[in-house]
């Protein structure tokens, strides 16, 4: 994962008030396949499911406390992803075929917190934690097959949480840090 983050922050007295912008490059893909028999009949079917992901932009509010060199803060807000998940059915049997994909953008909610340190002059080195969640987004397929009773609709869900441990460097135009 790797991104940019823009901002800004004010600083009455040790208190932190502040707002940020993040574009992250997250290039992440994870398949499954599973094949198993069905209860009822001898014959067996096949499920693939994948997820791709390829940046997250968030718009976060920032409200913290400074001690010395060190600030201490609280984020949350809006998340936009690019995630797509897709899944597809075979059954061999029946010459059975059903193939979902969810729409590649998603809203959802961003929270967590994080630490700054002064390393020189305008620089500061960052470490947060971020959860991410987006609302479960959910599609039905239509089964088409040759043999056989009449196509079937299958419904697909998949929720779409992470955990985003991250460092960066920042720089800091003002003259105040």
């Amino acid at each position: 994962m790797g991104g940019l983050r823009s901002g800004y922050d004010w600083h009455p007295s040790s208190a932190l008030i502040g707002i940020a912008i993040d574009l992250d490059w997250m290039p992440a893909t994870a398949a499954r396949s599973l094949t198993t028999r069905y209860l009822s009949y001898a014959a067996s079917f096949t499920t693939t499911q994948s997820i791709t992901s390829h940046w997250l932009v968030t718009l976060r509010p920032r409200i913290g406390i400074r001690a010395g060199r060190s600030l201490a803060y609280a984020t949350g807000g809006i998340a936009v992803d690019e995630s797509r998940y897709s899944s597809t059915f075979t059954d061999r049997a029946y010459a059975a075929l059903e193939h979902t994909v969810t729409p590649p953008r998603t809203k959802g909610w961003i929270a967590g917190g994080g630490v700054e340190r002064s390393l020189v002059r305008k620089w500061t080195w960052n470490a947060e934690y971020l959860f991410l969640n987006l609302p479960p987004t959910s599609m039905t397929g239509s089964v088409t097959q040759r043999y056989g009773a009449a196509g079937v609709l299958l419904r697909d869900s998949v929720e779409l949480r992470r955990h985003v441990v991250r460092v960066g460097v920042d720089y800091h135009f003002s003259s105040k840090q």
